[in-house]
């Protein structure tokens, strides 16, 4: 018997998150705040399937009952949520395992090339994460949204109920739609024991997020410089780091913030970073063709304990150059359905 595909959706997740700006002393780059939602939808097939989607919890979520959900009965970890994975659900579950809930702070990935995967939080001015003292500190759980969810499918015969041993699970569509660019920044990060990988929807092609470079965080149109040893501040992650032999002598000595923490000016006076000979990092991204197109499996049913885990990282890369001051108090919302491949 040939392979069986079911093209209706197994798993739809609605996300809408609305950004605006932080309170705070610092207001530049990528800290803003967000509401966030998670919505499932579809658990069966016909007569025949049965699908059904559960999180597996760090820590034990005492009033599950009270939200509709089930414990599996071999693991006390997954809880089954038997009318979906509701807003309310989302943000339990948030809420007790430590995660975002309604607020959410830009992030990067910092270095990633298919191997450790890590958040790390957005730089302070002046902050230099290449001396010694000052490595990328990773971000906190309450910065970004985490799922890790459980799946298993049933075939149905009568009254007989048999789990599925066996079954491939892919991203068949996604939608993304936002006021503004701010959709631009979003990163899914899919991880389980086959897969390690972030997903941009907003790119057809596979490419990579510089994760280095100057910036104006004082926001004062000029790029930041430590005043120790008057040289630019380097932000993220860099190699063989070179600086121009002679101080800046066709810049601005003041200038005006264009809005922009990305594109500032250079200060005369100051050692300008050389930025050809300079190596910054990159985060490396698969694409809406990769991943969607071509039909990239992001999970499998385990035929010995008959279920699929995947874990979601859902966060906003801060070195996206779409991630910058004007996007605040833009919406945009996100779309995920899911197949199953018998």
């Amino acid at each position: 018997m040939k392979n069986k595909e079911l093209f209706l959706p197994l798993l739809s997740i609605v996300i809408c998150i609305l950004v605006v700006s932080s309170i705070g002393a610092t207001f530049a780059w990528y800290q803003y705040s967000s509401n966030v939602y998670l919505k499932y939808d579809g658990t069966s097939i016909g007569n025949t399937m049965l699908f059904d989607i559960g999180l597996k919890s760090e820590v034990e979520l005492p009033e599950y009952e009270s939200f509709n959900m089930v414990k599996d009965e071999n693991n006390d970890d997954i809880y089954w949520c038997k009318g979906g994975i509701s807003k309310e659900i989302a943000s339990y579950y948030s809420t007790l395992n430590g995660y975002a809930t309604n607020e959410v702070n830009g992030v990067t990935s910092g270095a990633f090339d298919g191997n450790d995967f890590s958040l790390k939080r957005a730089p302070y001015h002046n902050e230099n994460y290449i001396d010694s003292f000052s490595r990328p500190i990773l971000a906190l759980k309450k910065n970004y949204s985490h799922f890790d969810l459980v799946f298993k499918a049933s075939k149905v015969s009568g009254d007989n109920v048999t789990s599925m041993s066996n079954g491939s699970i892919y991203l068949t569509n996604i939608e993304l739609d936002s006021v503004g660019d701010i959709k631009n920044s979003i990163r899914i990060h899919f991880e389980n024991d086959s897969n390690n990988f972030i997903f941009n929807p907003s790119k057809l092609s596979d490419g990579n997020d510089v994760v280095g470079g100057l910036l104006d965080l004082n926001r004062d149109g000029l790029y930041d410089y430590n005043t120790f040893t008057n040289k630019e501040t380097i932000y993220g992650e860099a190699s063989n780091i070179k600086y121009k032999s002679s101080v800046t002598s066709d810049g601005l000595d003041e200038a005006e913030f264009d809005g922009n923490t990305f594109t500032s000016n250079h200060k005369n006076g100051v050692y300008a970073l050389d930025e050809e000979e300079t190596v910054f990092a990159t985060s490396s991204y698969l694409g809406y063709d990769t991943v969607i197109s071509n039909k990239k499996i992001v999970t499998t049913i385990d035929d010995t304990s008959h279920l699929a885990y995947l874990s979601l990282d859902i966060y906003l890369e801060g070195w996206d150059l779409s991630f910058i001051d004007k996007e605040m108090n833009h919406l945009f919302s996100l779309n995920m359905e899911f197949e199953i491949n018998e």
